[in-house]
């Protein structure tokens, strides 16, 4: 075994290893010499006391792989997206408030590690890391989760357990590859009403989302899922979900009578806005969204539904009151008090539904007798 880090690297360099650890040795800065080791491909430098990276890490052109987490580093260096063959990265457990976007030129990357950092947001050009596999974002101070990442073809895994991300981008929901979501120690209040559209998904964990009462409806659509984890959340407990039999979790919400019962207004409102704005964006192509002059955030909900109908599985999107419509009216659909009052159920689930005919069609099944 070699006495110093001077003499692991000529070994290294002298018998062309591909493999370098120098974990645990209490270096604060890389050594100019481990630089010209060309050929390495791993290099693990666990919980020595770096502080930041050299910006010629770009000249270990054949990395494959970077393990630098426990350290004390407070940024990555712009350089690193040079590391075009390197596929796995893992900075966690460092002191990293920004990452750079630096990072989505890393092309090759499959696993992300990023867990226990103090990062505030993700850049959105993550977006163009379409190898990624396994992002893994736990234990940042995240409030909100770039929606690009629906770009992110080959995405399997997505972890951000322990942040305060307070929802899930609505984008997300045309992944067609995510097979493990893991948001638990969260500030989630709702669940995008189309989450059914990851088709793939197998895993969700949900603990500790402390404001989180209802669940989607088309979540029972969803043959593929077998987890699920909802302990210490609002509603109860699901250690699994069953078949497609769905009658020992829900007992079908009548949104009918809770609708109708406050004011008889508020459902053609809400049928009338859903369809004016869905045939609005039906015969405006997305193109033409810019030139109408509208905020941006406006154009970006016309661009991607809310979410699809229970029933029917049409899109509908934000509904638009006019301005002579009271602020409680508006209250009284889009606030969950309207559910205050109903018997307690395992869970609660919100049929949200597109048309009054959708709607008549949940509260007809609510009514078929067991």
């Amino acid at each position: 075994m070699c006495e110093s880090v001077n003499e692991e690297i000529w070994e290294a360099q002298s018998k062309g290893h591909t493999n370098l650890y120098l974990n645990y040795r209490k270096l604060s800065e890389l050594p100019e010499e481990l630089l010209n080791l060309s050929r390495i491909k791993k290099l693990y430098l666990k919980q020595n006391v770096l502080t930041k990276l050299p910006a010629d890490i770009w000249k270990l052109e054949n990395l494959v792989e970077l393990y630098i987490h426990s350290n004390y580093l407070h940024h990555l260096p712009d350089e690193i997206g040079k590391l075009q063959v390197l596929e796995k990265l893992n900075v966690s457990f460092n002191h990293l408030k920004i990452l750079t976007p630096a990072v989505s030129q890393l092309k090759s990357l499959t696993s992300l590690e990023l867990a226990n950092n103090q990062l505030t947001f993700l850049p959105k050009e993550l977006g163009n890391l379409t190898n990624l596999r396994d992002l893994n974002v736990m234990n940042n101070k995240l409030e909100w989760l770039p929606w690009q990442l629906c770009n992110c073809s080959s995405l399997k895994i997505l972890s951000f357990d322990g942040n305060a991300v307070q929802k899930i981008p609505h984008q997300l929901m045309t992944h067609q590859g995510l097979a493990e979501l893991y948001a638990s120690g969260n500030n989630l209040c709702t669940l995008p009403q189309d989450l059914n559209k990851l088709s793939s998904l197998e895993s969700l964990i949900l603990d500790h989302n402390t404001k989180l009462q209802l669940l989607p409806a088309t979540l029972l659509k969803m043959k593929d899922l077998k987890m699920i984890g909802l302990s210490g959340c609002a509603t109860k407990e699901l250690a699994r979900l069953p078949g497609r039999d769905s009658k020992e979790l829900v007992e079908v919400l009548n949104l009918r009578n809770i609708l109708q019962g406050s004011s008889g207004r508020i459902l053609p409102l809400l049928e009338l806005c859903f369809r004016k704005v869905h045939c609005f964006v039906r015969s405006v192509s997305v193109e033409k969204l810019s030139s109408l002059e509208l905020p941006s955030h406006v154009t970006t909900l016309l661009a991607a539904p809310t979410g699809h109908c229970f029933v029917c599985d049409s899109s509908y999107f934000t509904a638009v009151f006019l301005q002579e419509e009271s602020a409680n009216t508006a209250l009284r659909i889009t606030s969950a008090e309207i559910f205050l009052g109903l018997r307690d159920t395992t869970c609660s689930f919100a049929f949200c539904c597109c048309s009054r005919s959708c709607l008549d069609e949940v509260s007809r099944l609510h009514d078929i007798p067991d």
